[in-house]
């Protein structure tokens, strides 16, 4: 019994069996490599030990805890190059994740990270979580977290065209 490739190899060579032939032939190239590209995007390579996930996880936490913005960039910047995935890094620490993407052991889940950075990039949210924190810090000897995220929501205040006068004015807050 004859398989196809024989079959093909049998055949007379004629225009348009050649132009079918030669299609397969440049076809099967892509092919592989687009199953290639296939695989390695399902297996997750994690180039970095189990405890520097965890303590780039703590890293993320206290970003997005007092809301600074280049430190979570540079941070989600290096989960991405250790191939970090939120189905990978979900719960680590206790175990279970919290409702609010936190553990109790200061790691938070990448797309919490993600979510809090892209909301930094909105002038509105940066206005009003700063507003919000300004009445927090309002009475005598504020907490310390309050003053790091005026002076961080402020420095990426700074950032966006237009709200110079509103970052120069959280900056002196903060400094009081």
């Amino acid at each position: 019994r004859a398989s196809a490739e024989t079959a093909d190899w049998n055949m007379p060579s004629t225009p348009a069996a050649d132009e079918v032939k030669a299609a397969d032939v440049a076809e099967a190239p892509q092919e592989s490599k687009k199953s290639r590209l296939t695989r390695s995007y399902s297996k997750s390579i994690v180039m970095i030990s189990p405890g520097d996930q965890l303590q780039l996880l703590r890293d993320l936490h206290a970003a997005v805890e007092a809301y600074d913005a280049q430190t979570l960039e540079q941070l989600l910047r290096k989960a991405e190059k250790a191939g970090l995935q939120d189905d990978l890094v979900d719960g680590m620490g206790d175990g279970e994740e919290s409702s609010d993407d936190s553990d109790d052991d200061g790691s938070i889940s990448l797309k919490r990270a993600r979510k809090v950075f892209e909301q930094l990039q909105s002038a509105d949210f940066v206005l009003q979580t700063l507003q919000h924190i300004k009445r927090l810090a309002e009475g005598n000897d504020p907490p310390v977290i309050e003053l790091r995220r005026m002076e961080n929501l402020s420095r990426q205040l700074r950032t966006m065209p237009g709200y110079e006068q509103e970052a120069l004015g959280a900056e002196q807050t903060a400094q009081h």
